[in-house]
């Protein structure tokens, strides 16, 4: 009988022991669940982050909960140097996947966002999702970094495009000088001051996004990241309201590029402090940074402050 007793008695608490984790478990997933949908709206911001280099957050409540991040980048600015990243042209698969914020501290960004997009990925769980940081990876599109087009990149021409010469002009159309650095989306948002045209090939619904414009100004590029999936802080944008946002900041032309998880916009804040400059969301986590293949750097060599 006794060790009957004690067979029960071990069943007994193990038993409790799982109904405590379950309910420790429970509370701890209905106080995550209402936090994400409580948390502190975004703050409306405007800065200076380097010369020739401004930020802006942009706070609507219509027609969802929004925070819209833009970056407005003077091309004329004395000692303005952007950076794509660069490529192992050694490899099959010609990047390791990295952070936003990994790029910028690795090659001196002061301002970087994710770039375009990008194979083998899959994101099931927090657990089970492929890149890792340093997994290798191949960018999709047209992709040059300081002179040097990756590879396989030709094979990719009907990707659209923001395409650098070393002087930093900027176009969306190959320009006739060499291509110094290049990165590429996956559809226009914007051509001639106007919305569209975009294919039409999946449901457009709200989502995070990261996209590129330059203004009719011809001088300024406009970087911005939407974020979404974050209820009641900021829900995402679809490509059509996308496009209007670019048309509201003055863009003549603009792409989208790789959003979901993917999007990312940091800042060097303080010397040699990298920080996100918006919330993003990989796997249903916010401020949590998915791996992607390449990015976009910006930075002022003359280093002072604007």
């Amino acid at each position: 009988m006794s060790g009957r007793a004690a067979w029960f008695g071990r069943i007994h608490w193990t038993l409790r022991l799982f109904l405590a984790v379950g309910i420790t478990l429970a509370i701890a997933g209905g106080g995550w669940a209402w936090w994400l949908h409580h948390r502190p709206t975004p703050v409306p911001e405007e800065r200076a982050l380097f010369p020739g280099i401004a930020f802006a957050r942009l706070v609507r409540r219509e027609p969802r909960p929004l925070a819209i991040q833009v970056v407005r980048i003077d091309l004329l600015t004395p000692g303005l140097e952007f950076l794509v990243t660069p490529a192992d042209y050694e490899q099959r698969l010609h990047l390791k996947a990295r952070t936003t914020t990994q790029f910028a501290r690795e090659f001196d960004a002061q301002v970087a966002v994710n770039g375009g997009f990008f194979l083998p990925w899959w994101s099931h769980t927090p657990w089970d999702y492929y890149p890792r940081v340093g997994e290798p990876v191949r960018a999709l599109g047209y992709a040059v970094s300081g002179g040097r087009a990756y590879p396989e990149a030709e094979r990719d021409g009907e990707h659209p495009a923001l395409y650098l010469t070393r002087a930093h002009r900027a176009s969306f159309r190959r320009p006739k000088e060499p291509v110094w650095n290049a990165i590429s989306g996956d559809c226009f948002l914007v051509q001639g001051g106007k919305p569209g045209p975009r294919p039409i090939r999946r449901r457009d619904k709200p989502e995070p996004r990261t996209a590129l414009g330059l203004a009719r100004d011809g001088r300024t590029l406009i970087v911005m990241v939407v974020d979404g999936r974050q209820p009641g802080y900021s829900e995402g944008v679809t490509l059509a309201e996308l496009a209007h946002l670019f048309v509201e900041q003055g863009a003549e032309i603009a792409i989208n590029l790789d959003g979901g998880g993917s999007s990312a916009l940091v800042a060097e804040t303080t010397p040699g402090r990298i920080a996100l400059l918006n919330c993003p969301i990989d796997n249903h986590i916010p401020w949590r940074e998915r791996p992607v293949a390449n990015h976009l750097g910006v930075r002022v060599s003359r280093r002072s402050s604007p």
